[in-house]
Formats: structure tokens, sequence, C-alpha cells
């Protein structure tokens, strides 16, 4: 076999081609028979190409599960806008009328009164006058809520001065709509206003005729007063019908008619009569709850004495112009003050007021077609503006008796216009009460004062002969 040699040019070019090439002789043959193949470049042939393997394709993984999203929290909703502020309605206004109080405008020495209204910031609204009904009107400014809060002050001009002499604290609501008269009755006002703090009220002062500005002149005859009984308005006194009703639960007050009435000294202590003047031989007294109280209306004085009685009651009618025996109330009055040691015949006036209305019982009262009440010996005529009315066991119930064992106790309303004792508003004037106690149809077994002194005998009685012996009141304007 002859050998052929291609350049080395060749060989490194078909090496590079990557392929196995063998040289062999032309006019040879395979074995095998297969037609051989003409290569076209340098003539020789080759062998067909082995097919190339298909590569195995590498194993595709098993996709990694996505992980699952967290929920997505719902979104926290908008908070809804704050809704725009109403802006503030204008301050209203109400106009409101008032009277003028009766327990003021019929008192001499006043002068001229006028109200005004302070509210509680200081602001002053003043009132006109007056209308056909002689009612003052006044403008008043109300709040937001439609209120007004402050006092009425009723004034008196005193030169460049205006002098407050009565005053009634108020809160006024719902007044936006409101044109009637303002109802403020007399008695809600305070009569104590005193400028000068001599212990006179700027009221008393005017009537007296000393000034509420100067401390050092108030009236030492007021002053001496030890009770000062107020007043009332005339369609807020008492009836007298001996039926006052019965303490305020837990007190020995009373509420209702008698219920503004005096019943403290200035010095605090009870109205009490209490003072054992006397007792007959062998009667031990215990304590007792006898009281009294009083009020007025600028024209009549009314009392209220409540006795802590055992139920015992007696009208002796063989002894019938000696009242002092049996049950009775004896009342005192030195409608000047006089103090003289002996009954004047002008306005010391003293007379009995017999529990009974006659040996059976009954109440006793001066509507009775005889009525029994009776003057002192020394006294003044009984005066005609003596109204009074007893109420044998009527009164409240005892608080220092066992409740379950306790009586009513007896009462006695008096009334007595002033006029007619010549009692002057402002002016002190002698008054005493005193009871005497019969428990066994005989002579009576005790007797007590309120103001005259306690004692042991029955010497110890002197009020019904010398008016010095009796206490000092006053009634305020």
């Amino acid at each position: 076999m002859t050998q052929w040699f291609l350049p080395l040019a060749v060989c490194v070019l078909l090496t590079a081609c990557g392929r196995q090439v063998s040289i062999v002789d032309p006019n040879a043959t395979e074995a095998s028979g297969d037609t051989p193949t003409e290569n076209p470049v340098v003539g020789v042939t080759t062998n067909p190409p082995e097919p190339t393997p298909e590569p195995t394709p590498e194993p595709t993984p098993d996709p990694t599960p996505e992980p699952t999203p967290e929920p997505t929290p719902e979104p926290e909703p908008e908070p809804e806008p704050e809704p725009e502020p109403e802006p503030a309605p204008e301050p209203a206004e109400a106009s409101v009328r008032l009277l003028s109080p009766d327990t003021l405008t019929d008192i001499a020495g006043v002068g001229t009164v006028t109200p005004v209204l302070v509210a509680t910031d200081g602001d002053v609204i003043q009132f006109n006058c007056c209308d056909t009904d002689n009612a003052y009107s006044a403008v008043v400014p109300l709040n937001t809520q439609g209120a007004w809060t402050g006092a009425i002050v009723w004034q008196s001009a005193q030169g460049a001065s205006a002098v407050d002499l009565i005053r009634a604290e108020l809160s006024l609501s719902n007044l936006a709509d409101l044109s009637d008269v303002l109802n403020i009755t007399p008695d809600t006002y305070q009569r104590s206003i005193d400028t000068d703090g001599d212990g006179v009220s700027n009221l008393t002062e005017l009537v007296l005729g000393t000034s509420p500005f100067n401390a050092s002149d108030a009236s030492t005859d007021f002053l001496s007063a030890t009770v000062q009984i107020p007043r009332v308005s005339a369609n807020a006194v008492p009836s007298i019908d001996g039926d006052a009703g019965n303490y305020v639960p837990g007190t020995t007050e009373f509420a209702g008619e008698w219920g503004n009435a005096v019943r403290l000294d200035r010095s605090g202590n009870r109205l009490s009569i209490d003072n054992l003047m006397f007792t007959a031989t062998g009667d031990v007294r215990a304590t007792e709850n006898h009281h009294w109280l009083a009020l007025h209306d600028g024209s009549w004085l009314y009392l209220l004495i409540v006795i802590d009685d055992d139920g015992e009651h007696h009208f002796d009618s063989r002894e019938v112009l000696k009242p002092w025996r049996d049950d009775s109330m004896e009342i005192f009055v030195d409608g000047d003050n006089s103090q003289l040691p002996q009954y004047d015949g002008t306005d010391d006036f003293s007379a009995h007021i017999a529990l009974l209305d006659s040996l059976v019982g009954g109440v006793n009262s001066s509507t009775n077609a005889n009525p029994k009440v009776f003057k002192s010996v020394n006294s003044v005529p009984l005066p005609a503006g003596l109204v009074f009315a007893t109420g044998p066991s009527k009164g409240p119930m005892s608080p220092l008796d066992d409740p379950a064992t306790a009586i009513r106790q007896d009462v006695y309303e008096v009334a007595i216009r002033l006029t007619d004792v010549n009692i002057a508003i402002g002016r002190t004037f002698g008054f005493e009460l005193q009871f005497s106690d019969d428990d066994d149809a005989g002579d009576r077994d005790a007797k007590w004062g309120w103001f005259h002194s306690a004692g042991n005998s029955s010497d110890n009685d002197f009020t019904w002969r010398d008016p010095r012996f009796m206490g000092r009141v006053v009634l305020l304007p």
C-alpha cells in the first residue's frame, strides 16, 4: 500500500475541525462492500459521522412551592372627620316684670324704693318703672342655656348713695319666653343687710332714723331687745284655730304656717317657758317642754305657745273669775316699754286665757259665744283686736316622752292687733308669757314663766303688778 502524506497544514486544519481522518489507498475497498464517499476537499473519502448523541436532559427539580402569603390586614377605616362645631348662638335676652313686696312699701321712713338685678359677675341691670299693673320691667341677658343667676335687690336712695334694703338670691332658667311677673314671694327676701356692721339692719336704721353707713349711731333701744320677731307677708300668716300641726320629725321645730316664726333669742337660746316660779306643796316637777314662737305682718302680732302637759285639764266653774287657779295662759305687754314700777293705765296690758271652754272641756276661742278670757286687775281694758283659739291635746307630740305612751301637747294660738296695744315696728316693747297648771281640779299646782325668774314660793309672782318683770322684744321691719 502506497502511503500519502498530506501537508502539515492540512492536517492541522482537519484536526482543528475536530474530526479523525484515515488516509487510505484510493484503489482499495473495504471488505464490507460499502461505497465510499468522495471527499470533495482533497479527493479523499471519509466515513459518515457518527450521530451525536442527544444530551441527557438534566432532571427538572420539583418546583419549590410558593410560600402562602400572609393575609393582608384590612386597612383601618379612616376616622370620620370631626364635625365642625356649630357656632355659639348669640346670647338671648328676656323681658321680666317685678312687683314691689308688700312687706317693704308700707314701712315709714324708708323713702322711695326701686329694684335692681345684680348678676353673679357684678353686672347691675336697672329696672324701668312702671306699667299699668305698677310692675317694674327690665331686659335680662341670658347665657347660652337660657338662664340668669344673681339677685334682686331693693334699694332706697339716700342722698347720692343707694342703700340696699332687702335681697333675694335667684337662679332663673327658661326665661327666653318669659313675659309675666316674676313670682318672688315677699318672705323670700333677706332683710338683715347691715352695711356698717353695727348689728342693726339697713332697713331698721332707716325706720329708726339712724345711718346705715355709721356704726357709732346704732339704736341702743333696738339692740336691748333679747328677741327679734320677723315679719311675713299678710298672705303667709297662720290661721288662729288651735291646730298648730306637728313638729318636723326629729326636731322641736315647726314647718308650714309657723315655719318662719322666731323660736330662738338673739343668743341662740330656745324661747322656753322653763322658769318654774313656784309649785304647790309636795308637787315635784321634771324637765318639761314649754316654749313659744312669734311673727308679725306689720299689723298683727302672732303667738304660738306650746305647753307640755300630762293630759290633766281642769276648769273650775265656781272660780270663773280666777282663771289662774286652772290651766291657763297669761300674756303681758308694755307697749312703749316704759318699765314703770306699776301699770301706767295707757298701754300696759295683761290677760288670762283659759285652756278649756267649760267644765266638760272644749276649745276656748274668741269666736265662741262666751270666750273665757279675762283682763288682769291692773291692765288696760282688753283690746278689741285680740283673737285666740286653744288646742287641748291638739299640739305636737312631746319629744321628751316615750313614743309608745306620749300624748299630744296643748297649744294656744293668739293674734293681737299692734295698734291696740301701742306696739311700733323697730321699737322695743315689754313682753312676758306665763302659764298655770292644774292637775287636780283644785288650786293651781305650778306656775311657769319665760322671763320671770324661777323660785319656790307663791310670793315669787310679780309681773301682774310690776311691768319691770317683763322681757324686751322688738318687731323687725
